[in-house]
């Protein structure tokens, strides 16, 4: 087995005895595989700004909650402390 059978993955040329010559390229190599390669990128980084604006999201939503269920409580202290006549 020869060198260059080993590394055809790596090398883009056929050699033979006479020599190297270069290997054929399709239009599907230069054109169609960048363009997969672009938008799976693309649906990744999608991905994973979603997912950050979503925990963001959920987190504000969650403090919000717990400011309006401090504010509920004080309303509700408030409310017991005029019922008792003590105003504040």
């Amino acid at each position: 087995m020869d060198s260059s059978a080993l590394f055809s993955l790596f090398r883009r040329a056929k050699c033979d005895e006479d020599g190297c010559e270069e290997m054929p390229v399709s239009q599907w190599q230069k054109t169609g595989i960048p363009v997969i390669i672009g938008v799976v990128l693309f649906i990744i980084a999608f991905v994973v700004m979603f997912l950050i604006v979503r925990k963001r999201r959920l987190q504000t939503k969650k403090k919000e909650e717990e400011a309006g269920r401090k504010i509920d409580l004080d309303d509700v202290e408030d409310r017991a402390a005029f019922r008792a006549g003590r105003k504040t």
